[in-house]
């Protein structure tokens, strides 16, 4: 059984971290966050110490080092390149949600300090290991003239926009904080990029081009707009489709269980690291960066 502690226990999408800890008959030993809402552990493991102080939390990994085996980051995306910094001073496996860090400058900071860490570092890249998605890179492996689309909606209410999410040097934007795993999934599908065009870049939608070198192209659209959302009749707050010459894979509902997937593969050390994080950081840094 392995140890796990975990940083920002509060957010959305920690529950699916516990629920794949627990799953995998593993443990979780401590959590921290500086919110309160993180009544639901007890569900999972009744027995966590909690901390609000990260003083008292470090003290605490000090004390425990020898019994912990991994630290997850669930914290915003700006604090992700701290934290992973952390689990390595005190010689952590370290499991980091997307986005691993926010710009290419601070992966490749990390991949010289990685050079001589001993310990991994994971990251979640949860949609390569949806069935549907494999398939359709099996089936246009090695095509080349391919025309891509992709729609990526989601609603976000004024909550969204004050919050760090909100603010671009917190999330990195939304090519990054919402789009990365579709970025991801393009240049795992396609394989590497030779020119990218961004039409619009705000903080309520991004959209583009992505030419890649095989010649096949993909239009991409990423929006938290609800006019956008009318557009496809669907009576859920998202939408999100795929759609590969003409022919439409919509994926909405094919996320579940992912993480515990992801899980399985990081627990016989088989999980995606850095340099798997790479091509999409360098996708969203190149959209960040474009002068439109």
């Amino acid at each position: 059984m392995k140890n796990f502690i975990i940083v920002g226990a509060a957010g959305y999408i920690a529950p699916k971290h516990l629920d794949a800890i627990k799953k995998t008959k593993n443990n979780l030993l401590a959590a921290f966050d500086v919110a309160e809402n993180v009544g639901y552990i007890d569900s999972y493991f009744p027995n966590s110490k909690f901390f609000f102080n990260l003083n008292s939390f470090k003290n605490f990994i000090v004390t425990n080092k020898k019994k912990i085996h991994y630290l997850v980051i669930c914290a915003p995306n700006y604090l992700h390149y701290y934290y992973i910094k952390l689990g390595i001073k005190y010689n952590l496996n370290i499991i980091c949600e997307k986005p691993l860090v926010l710009n290419l400058n601070k992966l490749n900071k990390l991949k010289k300090i990685n050079k001589n860490y001993q310990k991994k570092i994971f990251c979640i890249l949860q949609l390569r290991l949806n069935k549907n998605l494999r398939k359709i890179k099996d089936k246009i492996k090695n095509k080349k003239n391919l025309v891509a689309k992709v729609e990526y909606i989601t609603f976000r209410g004024d909550w969204f926009f004050k919050s760090w999410k909100g603010n671009l040097k917190k999330s990195g934007g939304l090519a990054i904080n919402i789009g990365i795993h579709l970025f991801d999934i393009l240049w795992w599908f396609f394989g590497d990029v030779k020119k990218i065009v961004v039409k619009k870049r705000d903080m309520k939608k991004v959209s583009g081009t992505i030419y890649f070198k095989k010649n096949n192209l993909v239009n991409w659209n990423i929006s938290l707009l609800k006019d956008d959302l009318k557009k496809f009749k669907t009576k859920n707050s998202f939408y999100r489709l795929l759609e590969i010459d003409n022919k439409k894979i919509e994926f909405s509902d094919k996320f579940k269980e992912l993480h515990l997937e992801s899980y399985k593969m990081i627990l016989k050390n088989k999980g995606f690291n850095l340099l798997d994080a790479e091509p999409s950081i360098k996708i969203c840094d190149k959209i960040n960066n474009y002068k439109i």
